[in-house]
């Protein structure tokens, strides 16, 4: 589409990626390669100002018709996104401008729902909206009950079962895979997202690679991310398996999915209470009628400390405040030492 402000500027939406070259469709029929203008890169501050595949960007036309250039990146509805692995300070872009975020996980003994607490979270985080994907139904010796679990442990998120030999998972994802709407898929190596998306595509275009029978994992197949069209007229981007998923420094999503822990925080004696042995604890009263489970307050401790961890990269107050505190804690435990 031409914009009024230039003859030779297009807007198109960014559909694959891979070592800072683009894919942009610009027309229904058209799709050409691109890379980012210099101004562009001179200006961007972070990873976060490069395009990424879900993106609407602007684009300046060349002399070769299958080769652009992007001079912007239209501003993003929904932003899904994890802190860099590693030790970089940065965050990575998994997709943007999504509406709803399949989580896939594998319905056998690799299961783990502290992973899906933060799958979930960083989801609620983006703007765009969860679905649990159980794949693999067939594999487990009781999909039902484990649907219902996982369904009560996650009150407010969809949850479906399917499996990708016996199911069509078309039909059971079918009010979400509808014109107009894009979804991302995301889960840990080898859960069978690339087997997903070849049903919902009708034909074998990832390639797939089987179990390990020692572990019950797949291996990892898809290597960059991609957006397709659905024979049901919904669009899907495909991303490669993240061994790593950190939490960035966005506190919404653990709010969201931890909602009655972070009530319960709210009623405890002390502000500064970490739920451990503080007289007046909330949590803790709650653990002891049974309230919550231990189980959900260790996921929502682990990912807490995670999120402050990434605020004190950016944020100086913060890290000196976990340094008084610190040294708060040494000089205490130096004072019961002399007293012994």
């Amino acid at each position: 589409h031409r914009t009024d402000a230039c003859a030779s500027s297009l807007v198109g939406r960014v559909i694959g990626e891979e070592k800072n070259l683009y894919r942009v469709q610009v027309e229904r029929e058209r799709v050409a390669g691109a890379t980012i203008s210099g101004r562009m890169s001179f200006k961007a501050r972070s990873r976060l100002d490069y395009p990424a595949v879900g993106d609407w960007v602007e684009c300046l036309a060349t002399g070769d018709p299958e080769r652009l250039v992007i001079s912007s990146v239209v501003e993003r509805k929904s932003l899904l996104e994890r802190a860099e692995p590693g030790t970089r300070h940065g965050r990575q872009i998994i997709a943007t401008n999504v509406d709803w975020i399949f989580i896939a996980t594998s319905m056998n003994q690799d299961l783990n729902a502290g992973r899906l607490d933060r799958y979930v979270a960083l989801a609620w985080s983006s703007g765009a909206s969860p679905v649990i994907v159980l794949t693999k139904a067939d594999l487990s010796s009781d999909a039902t009950s484990v649907l219902a679990e996982i369904g009560e442990r996650f009150i407010g998120v969809p949850v479906h079962a399917v499996s990708a030999i016996a199911d069509d998972p078309a039909h059971v994802l079918a009010r979400y895979l509808v014109t107009g709407k894009t979804s991302v898929i995301v889960g840990s190596s080898g859960v069978g997202k690339s087997t997903l998306v070849n049903r919902l595509l009708g034909e074998e275009i990832l390639a797939t690679m089987g179990i390990r029978e020692h572990d019950g994992r797949g291996r990892h197949t898809t290597t960059s991310r991609y957006l397709f069209e659905l024979p049901t007229g919904g669009l899907l981007i495909d991303t490669p398996g993240m061994r790593e998923l950190q939490m960035t420094e966005d506190e919404n999503g653990l709010e969201v999915q931890f909602d009655d822990i972070e009530e319960l925080t709210r009623k405890c004696r002390f502000t500064d209470c970490e739920h451990r042995t503080e007289p007046g604890c909330a949590i803790l009263q709650a653990l002891a009628s049974g309230e919550i489970e231990e189980e959900r307050v260790i996921s929502y401790g682990k990912l807490m400390r995670e999120v402050r961890h990434q605020r004190m990269k950016t944020d100086s107050a913060l890290r000196e405040e976990e340094r008084r505190k610190w040294k708060t804690i040494a000089r205490a435990h130096r004072e019961r030492s002399k007293l012994k």
